[in-house]
Order: C-alpha cells, then structure tokens, then sequence
C-alpha cells in the first residue's frame, strides 16, 4: 500500500532504496600537504631513520668539535649541518627530477 509522504518524496512504493544524503558515505577531506607528507615519510624505512639519525648526529659532533677548536669564525657550523642532511633526506624521498633536485641544492647553498 502506498503512503501518501511515499509518493510525496518521490520513492517508489514497495522498492527499498537508501539513496538519502544522510546515508551515503563521505569522502575524508583533501588534505594535500598531509598525503604528499605522508610519501616522504612512509617509505624510509627503519634502517634509513636510524641512518639519518647517525649522520645528524656526527654532524653535530664534527660541527661542535670545529667550533671548539676555533678552526674559523662560524657561529652557526652546527644549524647548517644539520639542516643541510635533513634537506638531503628529504629530496632523496621524493620522486622528482634530477634537474630539480639540483636547482634546490644550488639555491639552499
């Protein structure tokens, strides 16, 4: 028997449907900063970290050995070091151009 707010809303009587907004799925929300960070950081792997974490930090030591030493007038050895092996990991994360790779090497130096 078809119901009078049935025919009213345009369903068919006798015909189970559940295309009502309220019951579809919806998407995540784009976030593009966190699925291309997610890339970057998802594919090192254990080894890699623990790689990166011993070159920063003998970095670290040869840059605070340098400035102990006095061997030249840089304040700033340490910071250098380490932002310069932290923007090599990140570029051999990603997946883009030799070329591009380079410009960016040229440019932070």
């Amino acid at each position: 028997m078809t119901t009078a707010s049935q025919t009213m809303n345009g369903k068919r009587p006798g015909v189970s449907t559940d295309n009502d907004a309220s019951s579809r799925p919806t998407a995540a929300p784009v976030r593009p900063l966190a699925a291309y960070s997610g890339r970057i950081w998802k594919g090192a792997s254990g080894s890699e970290w623990i790689a990166f974490a011993l070159l920063a930090w003998m970095l670290a030591m040869v840059g605070w050995s340098v400035q102990l030493a006095r061997w030249g007038d840089l304040p700033n050895i340490v910071p250098t070091a380490l932002m310069g092996a932290s923007g090599a990991f990140l570029m051999s994360r990603l997946k883009v151009n030799w070329l591009a790779k380079t410009a960016f090497f040229l440019a932070a130096g």
